[in-house]
């Protein structure tokens, strides 16, 4: 009996230990599953909670610095081996350039879905610097007053005007930015960034990439990520920091939105902001404009890719609302907008897992209804590829 008491004595201890030293983490997965705060979160503004908390980060940060050299190691390996061998390769083992027509919307044929769909080229991107032409000044969004740019803290740095619903539909029709062709060398790299749908797409473009034109790229898509909650992960500063340090970035390419179609809550209101309200989506527009500000501050040209339909009737019709407010952002700084759903085989209206092509109709989605075929990668892949205008070195030193 007493050796029974001792073993749930053990448990029990562990488990509170584990709960009070990941209390963040649990809060923030509460929050990003159901969508409003976990009870009690606010004794974790307690002296001796918040001492933990910091604990934990503390740990953590140790263990990025681990994992981080351990990275940077294997980075190396993996550049020496891509000069070595992989140089030598041919290009025609690359897939990416498959010929697809895009009209039909019939579904009745199942591809087995990618053992690929999320696995990461291995190449990883090396450092180069090039000088880039003035970028045009920001149009900033007119629903949002900015305080203090240098500092990322939602609540410090921006005053969010409530403002009505027909208020905030104007802003569509805002003066928009004559989009500019983006041209990229082999001394630029491109950084791709968004959620899994990006995790599916971007290894694609980066091994093609590097494979026909030795263009270094960096994906930092992570799932279950977006711009609705940035406490969990935090895209605007992630883009801003990276930015900063890579200077090399030419093009910063965005994949998300599917994650992001919730209340969230910001610092100093109460309430979580409903979805689709004034404030809501005033805040939205704002965390949008701050990776395209990024981007234009470091001189660095944007493509956004727009959700493409979704099989549950909500959430496409709450995605090809995300998608207006992609579309009128990026417009307004001449960014590149490529809508997605045609590219399927889809529509804002209705969904479709297939598409036709020359071999007949193949299946571009799976079985989820968010995520792609390793076909629907392709044509994504092919679609960000064809976005740019790729010379070699020889010729940006003719045309200098």
């Amino acid at each position: 009996m007493m050796s029974i008491l001792r073993v749930c004595y053990i448990f029990f201890v562990t488990l509170i230990g584990l709960l009070l030293l990941y209390q963040q983490s649990i809060a923030i997965y509460w929050q990003q599953t159901y969508h409003r705060s976990m009870p009690l979160f606010g004794w974790q503004d307690k002296p001796f909670l918040s001492s933990i908390a910091k604990l934990n980060q503390q740990l953590l940060a140790d263990e990025d610095i681990y994992f981080s050299a351990v990275a940077d190691f294997n980075d190396q390996l993996v550049q020496k081996y891509n000069h070595l061998i992989l140089e030598t390769k041919s290009s025609q083992d690359e897939h990416v350039f498959d010929h697809v027509t895009y009209d039909s919307k019939t579904n009745h044929e199942d591809e087995p879905t990618s053992k690929l769909a999320s696995k990461q080229t291995a190449l990883e991107p090396v450092h180069a610097k090039t000088e880039r032409d003035e970028a045009p000044p920001l149009l900033t969004t007119p629903t949002l007053s900015i305080k203090n740019e240098a500092k990322n803290d939602e609540a410090k740095d921006v005053t969010i005007k409530a403002k009505s619903s027909v208020e905030m539909s104007t802003n569509l029709k805002d003066p928009v930015q004559q989009v500019v062709p983006i041209t990229v060398h082999p001394v630029d790299k491109i950084l791709f960034i968004g959620d899994s749908l990006m995790q599916g797409v971007a290894p694609r473009v980066k091994r093609s990439l590097y494979q026909k034109y030795h263009i270094e790229s960096l994906d930092l898509s992570k799932q279950s990520t977006g711009l609705s909650y940035p406490g969990a992960f935090n895209w605007p500063k992630t883009v801003e920091d990276t930015l900063a340090q890579e200077p090399s970035i030419k093009v910063v390419v965005v994949f998300l939105g599917p994650n992001d179609p919730w209340n969230f809550p910001v610092k100093g209101h109460a309430k979580y902001l409903q979805f689709k309200s004034a404030q809501w989506e005033a805040t939205y527009r704002y965390r949008i404009n701050r990776i395209l500000k990024a981007a234009q501050l470091n001189k660095a040209d944007v493509i956004w890719l727009g959700v493409p339909c979704m099989r549950k009737a909500k959430l496409h019709r709450d995605v090809v609302y995300l998608n207006t407010l992609y579309h009128s952002e990026v417009a307004k700084i001449g960014g590149h907008y490529i809508p997605t759903s045609e590219l399927l085989g889809c529509s804002d209206k209705e969904y479709a897992n297939f598409v036709t092509t020359n071999k007949g109709n193949a299946k571009v989605r799976i079985d989820d209804g968010i995520h792609f075929s390793v076909l629907g990668q392709k044509i994504l892949a092919n679609r960000i590829i064809n976005e740019m205008t790729i010379e070699s070195a020889e010729q940006k030193e003719a045309i200098q």
